[in-house]
C-alpha cells in the first residue's frame, strides 16, 4: 500500500532502512538529514520498499515544496529497480495541499510521468581506481602546479567546520543571497551529526599561518560526496580547491569508491570538475504549481 505520511507518523527506523539499502547510494533522504535541513518534512512510502520525501513548508500561508539547501537530490529511494508505476504512485499519493513544488530528483528517479515541468540537470561523478589521478586534463595539472608552487600545505582537521561556513559566508554571500543565517546554523548541525556517525572529513590548505581553503567530504556507502568547500581571494588565484581535490582523490585513489562532485549546472564549474577526469550523469529537476504566480524558491 502506498502512503502519504505526515512528519508525525513516520516510522524513521524503517525509512532510514529503505535509504541506506536504496540503490541511489545517496544520504540526503535519511531521517536525520531531513530533520535538521527540512524541518517538519513528510513523505509518501510503499510498503517499505521504496520512499519519497517531500520537504514541505508553508510561505503566504500556502504549502509547498522546496529542495532544501545543502540537499542536492530527493526523489524516490527505492531497495529495487524503479517500475515505470512508481512515478504515477507518487503523484496521485501527493497531497492536494501542495500547492507547489521545485524539487531535484535523484539520477535513478524515472523522468517521465510527472506533471509540471521536468528538466535535466548535470552532476559529475569520478571513479577513485587505482589510475584516477592520471586522467587529470592538461588546465588541470597547469593550475595543479600553480598551487604546488605557493608552498601551501593541506591537512585533514578534527574540527573547523565553523570557521569554514563563516568564511563560505563572507566570500561568497553576493552569489548566495537565499542563504541566511538560519542555513548555516542548520549545516553546522548537520556537520555534527556526520562526525558523531564518522561521515565526515574536512581538509583545511595553510601557506604558513595563512588560511587559503577548505573542504568537507561526506563518506556514504559507495561514495565520497564532495558536499562543500570555501577559499580566500588569494586561495581562489592560487588555485586551492584544485590542490585540495588533488589531495583527496590521491589520497582516496583505488579504493574503488566514487567522487561524487555533487552537480554542476554552470559550465565553468562543469569543465573545473570534467578537468579531474570525471563523466556527466544527470538527474531530473521536477517544478509544478496548482496556482498561478507563486515564488519559485525561498
Amino acid at each position: 500500500m502506498i502512503r502519504h505520511l505526515r512528519h508525525r507518523q513516520i516510522d524513521k527506523a524503517a525509512w532510514d532502512a529503505v535509504v541506506r539499502q536504496s540503490r541511489m547510494e545517496v544520504p540526503y533522504a535519511l531521517s536525520w538529514w531531513l530533520d535538521i535541513l527540512s524541518p517538519g518534512w513528510e513523505g509518501i512510502v510503499a510498503e517499505e520498499r521504496w520512499v519519497f520525501p517531500l520537504p514541505v513548508k508553508r510561505k503566504m500561508g500556502v504549502k509547498i515544496m522546496l529542495q532544501p539547501p545543502f540537499i542536492q537530490q530527493l526523489g524516490i529511494f527505492s531497495m529495487e529497480k524503479m517500475p515505470p508505476a512508481a512515478v504515477a504512485a507518487v503523484v496521485a499519493a501527493l497531497p492536494r495541499s501542495i500547492l507547489y513544488g521545485d524539487i531535484q530528483l535523484n539520477e535513478l528517479t524515472p523522468t517521465r510521468g510527472w506533471p509540471g515541468q521536468v528538466t535535466l540537470r548535470r552532476n559529475i561523478l569520478l571513479h577513485l581506481d587505482g589510475k584516477a589521478s592520471q586522467r587529470y586534463h592538461t588546465n588541470t595539472r597547469r593550475n595543479l602546479k600553480k598551487f604546488l608552487a605557493t608552498g601551501a600545505e593541506i591537512r585533514e582537521e578534527a574540527d573547523g567546520e565553523r570557521e569554514m561556513v563563516r568564511l563560505f559566508a563572507r566570500e561568497a554571500r553576493q552569489k548566495t543571497p537565499h542563504l541566511r543565517r538560519e542555513h548555516y546554523e542548520r549545516l553546522l548541525r548537520l556537520y555534527q551529526q556526520m562526525r558523531e556517525r564518522g561521515m565526515l572529513r574536512l581538509f583545511v590548505a595553510r601557506r604558513k599561518e595563512e588560511l587559503m581553503g577548505m573542504a568537507a567530504f561526506i563518506d556514504w556507502r559507495g561514495r565520497w560526496i564532495f558536499h562543500f568547500s570555501a577559499a580566500t581571494a588569494a586561495g581562489r588565484q592560487s588555485h586551492v580547491l584544485t590542490g585540495i581535490l588533488d589531495h583527496f582523490i590521491r589520497s582516496e585513489e583505488g579504493c574503488g569508491k566514487v567522487l561524487d562532485f555533487e552537480g554542476a549546472e554552470a559550465e565553468g564549474l562543469a569543465r573545473f570538475y570534467l578537468g579531474f577526469g570525471g563523466r556527466e550523469v544527470w538527474y531530473p529537476h521536477w517544478t509544478f504549481s496548482r496556482v498561478p504566480l507563486l515564488p519559485r524558491r525561498s
